[in-house]
């Protein structure tokens, strides 16, 4: 009986790896795929595709999903986003999904939205984002509002 066990024991060990493997590789393809149609979405003509796929991207990152380097694809057409948007709710999902990318130029583009954007709500949420992004990091505002 011992030895029954112990040889279900080690073939257990032996072939958990294996299929282990096989998951991971599965798990890759998904997040490629994700990161794709999220950057479909993101340059769409679609006003509410491109604000949904801000949003999903933003909540993908917070959620450590997938991590903000895989969606620099996305970073131009999100920049585009907050200079170009129709309404303010675009500019400022733009804003918040650049946020959660943490990239330089994404956090120097809301200090810009912060001066110069033409809506309150849009200065006052890129103000706070780029305040809060500084507070966390450590590092020093080039701006005081």
């Amino acid at each position: 009986m011992k030895t029954l066990v112990v040889i279900l024991l080690l073939s257990s060990l032996m072939i958990a790896p294996i299929l282990a493997g096989g998951a991971d590789s599965r798990a890759e393809l998904n997040q490629t795929a994700v990161i794709e149609n999220l950057a479909r979405g993101i340059n769409s003509a679609n006003d509410g595709l491109r604000i949904s796929s801000a949003e999903i991207i933003k909540q993908v990152i917070d959620n450590n999903l997938i991590r903000p380097a895989d969606f620099s694809a996305s970073l131009i057409p999100l920049l585009k986003m907050l200079d170009n948007g129709n309404t303010d709710y675009e500019r400022m999902t733009a804003a918040l999904a650049l946020y959660s990318l943490g990239n330089g130029i994404g956090i120097y583009k809301l200090r810009g939205a912060a001066r110069f954007d033409g809506s309150e709500r849009v200065r006052s949420v890129s103000k706070n984002l780029y305040y809060g992004y500084h507070t966390i990091h450590h590092s020093t505002y080039f701006l005081d509002f």
